[in-house]
């Protein structure tokens, strides 16, 4: 019995490639970075304290190889939260600048626009039940706030990962362990994820952040009450 070749037609969609974004990131360490290798005793690392300098300098590459897209994520717990702090305090600096008067002269260097630490987050992907109450709590007050740093852009999405994707992310990024991934926006291959994230995931509603927003500023108002006062003359003639 002779078989035929016959050639079928499948369609699939280009979003189900979900490691096309930080796949180049991983890509890059498993080729140019030595993966750690543990502790090592002090007498040992003495030794080969000058071997590793120079090892070092062998495996240096030019800064111009390094993945364009690893620009744009931010990883680990302290790195996301350290950007936040800095986006929510460069958002209480405009928010002050604005109430002040026109001829008020302040530092000029005070508020740095473009900078690397003012770039929005496009979203933050938080490995499910990974962090600790408090930084579940925290965390969306940051975003809410920081996200006022850039009130043109639209506000950062937090997007749970199951717990099941941890290996997936963590041999996409080229590291052993991985909690929460902030994407930037203007990531390059980015532009479907940011339509995505914003159609269906909500935006974060902090109850007295609003209330503080809402709230209208009253001048205090001072009335003049004219009364009758006996001079001080009067007084020392009476006497």
């Amino acid at each position: 019995m002779e078989y035929k070749s016959k050639i079928t037609w499948q369609l699939d969609s280009p979003f189900r490639r979900n490691t096309l974004l930080i796949t180049p990131i991983g890509q890059y360490r498993l080729d140019h970075i030595n993966p750690s290798k543990g502790k090592r005793s002090k007498k040992t690392r003495r030794k080969y304290k000058s071997e590793d300098k120079e090892a070092t300098r062998c495996l240096e590459v030019p800064i111009s190889s390094i993945p364009e897209v690893s620009n744009y994520v931010v990883v680990g717990l302290n790195s996301v939260l350290r950007r936040l702090e800095s986006l929510s305090n460069l958002s209480r600096l405009r928010g002050a600048k604005s109430l002040q008067p026109n001829n008020f002269e302040g530092d000029s260097n005070t508020i740095v626009d473009g900078s690397d630490s003012s770039l929005h987050f496009l979203a933050i992907f938080i490995v499910s039940s990974s962090q600790s109450a408090i930084v579940e709590e925290l965390l969306p007050q940051l975003i809410v706030t920081a996200s006022l740093a850039n009130p043109t852009y639209p506000q950062t999405r937090i997007v749970r990962v199951p717990k099941e994707c941890h290996n997936q992310l963590c041999q996409c990024l080229g590291i052993p362990s991985v909690s929460i991934i902030g994407i930037l926006d203007g990531a390059p291959l980015s532009k479907g994820l940011k339509e995505f994230v914003i159609q269906h995931v909500p935006e974060n509603k902090i109850a007295w952040i609003e209330e503080a927003a809402s709230v209208q500023y009253l001048p205090v108002r001072i009335n003049a009450i004219e009364n009758q006062v006996v001079s001080v003359a009067k007084r020392q003639k009476r006497q």
